[in-house]
């Protein structure tokens, strides 16, 4: 008799009671004697525990002493735990019946996959793919992060274009499946970003060491939308401006650093005098400050230990040309009209 690959849904909570009240049911739902439902708590001051407490005394909950952001979160609360594959559920997701285990069956499928997303959309409007995930995440080769689905803030209708199950650069933070001892290869998530590119930098480092990164589109999350880029909080967008600076200080080889670095920082710059323009002051300044904190660490900082880096052009998942250039000078807004002839 075969046994049941060991699963745990893994959610990370920050006071989001509302949420845990409003989608853990479905998370119940797809729980089963190899799915266990875990609460990682980043010290909420909430009622968020108790809730769990008293109305999922199942659902199991690690409690952390300090918000250590997504990246120290999940590091921190997986740390130990016996399974074969963790799934990486945020708390505004809401799961058909069924969902997780079709995940695990097709990871059961190809061992040499590592990590995977299925398709991501919108709560709200549950015929569009949602901002943060889609049909799985690709890169260009300025390290500008889309996916099948939505480039930039132009978000696409599903309609079932993306449906087939493919390699992709990254798998979206909302909903991943990553086998458990492939996380404890590779540390986890990189803890100096605390938030934002954390998924795709773990994939990144999944691809270099040989394990491919799929989406399975047959499995579908709803995820409360992402709102654009420009309306999010200023934080928000100096966490994401740095961390993606960093991620290619970190996973590029010397020569790709060296060519696409400088070409990074000064879109950067571009990007700060277009907010400042549009009245956002203070995300003008963050976005300076984040370019400041970046090169800092790549001067300063102990860098990660990484024997495989590899060129973005040998990895699956990267667009070879400009997602800025296709998309606001070939006017580009959709996935499927990029120049095939680019897309890897």
């Amino acid at each position: 008799m075969t046994t049941a690959p060991r699963t745990i849904i893994a959610l990370l909570n920050y006071n989001g009671r509302a949420f845990l009240e409003k989608h853990l049911p479905s998370v119940q739902r797809n729980a089963g004697a190899a799915i266990k439902i875990l609460v990682i708590d980043n010290a909420s001051t909430d009622e968020s525990l108790s809730y769990v407490e008293q109305h999922f005394p199942s659902v199991h909950i690690i409690r952390l002493p300090a918000n250590r952001g997504y990246a120290g979160g999940y590091n921190e609360g997986l740390r130990g735990l016996e399974a074969d594959y963790f799934v990486l559920l945020n708390t505004d997701v809401e799961l058909p019946g069924g969902c997780i285990q079709q995940l695990v069956d097709k990871m059961e499928a190809d061992l040499s996959i590592g990590i995977a997303q299925p398709k991501v959309l919108s709560l709200q409007r549950p015929g569009y793919f949602e901002y943060a995930g889609g049909a799985g995440g690709y890169i260009d080769k300025y390290g500008y992060t889309f996916t099948r689905g939505r480039l930039f803030d132009s978000i696409e209708k599903d309609e079932g274009q993306y449906n087939d199950d493919a390699p992709v650069f990254w798998a979206s933070g909302a909903c991943l499946i990553i086998r458990a001892s492939l996380f404890r290869e590779l540390g986890g998530f990189f803890p100096y970003f605390f938030m934002y590119s954390e998924e795709v930098d773990l994939c990144w480092r999944a691809a270099m060491e040989g394990h491919k990164v799929y989406v399975f589109p047959s499995a579908v999350v709803y995820h409360r939308e992402t709102t654009s880029f420009a309306a999010q909080s200023a934080d928000r967008i100096y966490y994401v401006f740095r961390n993606n600076l960093v991620m290619l200080m970190k996973n590029l080889p010397l020569a790709s650093r060296i060519r696409i670095i400088p070409a990074r920082i000064f879109l950067n710059i571009v990007a700060a005098f277009f907010f400042l323009l549009k009245g956002h002051g203070q995300k003008s300044l963050l976005v300076l400050k984040s370019i400041f904190a970046a090169c800092w660490w790549g001067i300063a900082a102990k860098k990660p230990y990484l024997p495989k880096r590899r060129k973005l052009s040998q990895l699956k998942g990267v667009f070879r040309g400009s997602l800025l250039t296709a998309y606001h000078v070939g006017k580009k807004t959709s996935f499927s009209r990029l120049n095939k002839k680019l897309l890897q």
